[in-house]
């Protein structure tokens, strides 16, 4: 099964670190890199991207890319630059975090992507899902080229689409409900996560940061 990282322009150090915790923890076969490519990154294939739009738009159009492309598996693991494996997974597990119409209540979502959980949340309804879930986790997923295709035409029109939820639901995952692994402070965080995921500033000036530094310090096989 392939990795495909939806990934922004830039050096990405996070990326290194990251596929670094994959490489030791997970196995996969051919990574792809759909958007942008860091000047260090070795041994992946790259599919280029536009990343004219917003995040949200961009990384639709990276994962629409993914699932058209021949050459990805068909069954792959979706990733982003920021999700550290802190331990071995023989499988990707399923995590949720819990009911949709919940988690459009949380007061510190805000903008568009609050406007995009609830226009979600109205379209799963719609289809007859009553009690959607949340799959908008910090945490590896293992999507359908063709059972996503049809999502992300089934959503063309809600914008910002919480394509992992509308996903999820209507192949009908479920899974397990989690606690959001992201770690957006700078301060001290639980190191026992067996999946860790990072904000921009935590990982350059957080104690997160510097954990996962020392836990992985030597180069994959995908650096120059």
């Amino acid at each position: 099964m392939d990795i495909v990282i939806p990934l922004r322009s830039g050096q990405n150090e996070e990326l290194r670190y990251a596929l670094r915790s994959w490489d030791a923890h997970l196995s996969f076969s051919k990574v792809w890199v759909i958007g942008g490519k860091p000047a260090w990154l070795a041994n992946v294939n790259h599919i280029r991207t536009s990343q004219a739009g917003s995040k949200y738009k961009n990384t639709t159009t990276a994962l629409k890319k993914a699932c058209e492309t021949d050459g990805v598996s068909e069954q792959f693991i979706y990733l982003n630059d920021d999700m550290f494996l802190m331990r071995e997974f023989d499988n990707v597990p399923v995590y949720h975090r819990g009911l949709m119409s919940e988690f459009a209540k949380n007061r510190r979502l805000a903008g568009p992507y609050l406007r995009g959980a609830k226009n979600t949340l109205k379209l799963l309804t719609e289809l007859g899902h009553h009690q959607p879930l949340s799959y908008e986790v910090h945490v590896p997923m293992v999507l359908d080229k063709t059972l996503m295709l049809k999502a992300l035409e089934i959503g063309k029109h809600v914008n910002p689409l919480h394509k992992r939820s509308l996903y999820g639901n209507l192949v009908g995952l479920g899974g397990q409900r989690i606690q959001d692994p992201k770690v957006a402070t700078k301060s001290a965080f639980d190191r026992r996560r067996p999946i860790i995921s990072t904000s921009d500033d935590s990982f350059k000036r957080g104690q997160v940061g510097v954990f996962i530094r020392q836990r992985f310090p030597e180069p994959s096989r995908f650096e120059r």
